[in-house]
């Protein structure tokens, strides 16, 4: 039996509004901003609603929605994931 791959890892925006991610890696360009990455609670694992992309990229992880520029929206790498409860 073969085995179905799983989609590659895509950057959040390339993802459209209204899709769930589990981010599965962080491509930071340098230690500050995987350090803001990781302050603002975003680690490999975590779930992400999109709720806006323009004029900036607006996400929701729990009960915390979070703005982010483009630059730091790239480095977010997700596979799909299902909305709670579905």
């Amino acid at each position: 039996m073969a085995k179905e791959k799983s989609p590659p890892p895509a950057p959040l925006t390339c993802w459209p509004v209204g899709s769930w991610g589990t981010v599965v890696n962080l491509a930071a360009e340098g230690d500050a901003q995987l350090t803001k990455l990781l302050a603002l609670g975003i680690i490999p694992g975590t779930e992400i609603h999109i709720l806006r992309r323009s004029p900036c990229w607006v996400i929701q992880i729990g009960f915390t929605q979070l703005a982010l520029d483009d630059s730091l929206a790239r480095t977010i790498l997700l596979l799909p994931a299902h909305p709670p409860g579905a």
